[in-house]
């Protein structure tokens, strides 16, 4: 996270997207779209001048299967050298859009898991610190 002061109001915190996408992927359905929009909007603006880093960051990150297939073939070499690290991209560099589609649907799935198994001791503990008060 960043600081800015804004005239008027001080200090703010900002978060960058890479940041904003992680804190993005939860058990919440409309988070998804959201994320894949983030994506797409700064693929879109910053698409020409973009460096390795970004690349990178799109290629980890994008849920959009035709978007991921033309950024692989324009980037193919540092594309294969992250696929022990997001496996579909294989289904990328090989253009297979159903098979995208659904390694996207595991990606997410897997994302809601890990989110809801954060969670649960939390919310029990709440749940038993509640219970705890009103006795």
């Amino acid at each position: 996270m960043s600081i800015v002061k804004l005239p008027e109001i001080g200090e703010m915190g900002i978060l960058s997207l890479p940041d904003l996408i992680q804190t993005k992927k939860t058990q919440r359905e409309k988070n998804w779209p959201m994320i894949r929009r983030l994506i797409e909007t700064d693929v879109t603006q910053s698409y020409r001048k973009a460096g390795k880093e970004k690349i990178v960051f799109w290629l980890m990150e994008c849920r959009t299967p035709v978007l991921l297939m033309e950024i692989a073939r324009k980037n193919a070499a540092l594309c294969k050298s992250l696929i022990p690290t997001r496996s579909l991209l294989k289904a990328v560099l090989n253009q297979n859009v159903e098979e995208i589609e659904s390694l996207l649907i595991q990606e997410e799935s897997a994302e809601r898991k890990k989110d809801r198994e954060y969670w649960l001791p939390l919310k029990k503990e709440l749940e038993q610190w509640r219970l705890g008060r009103k006795s």
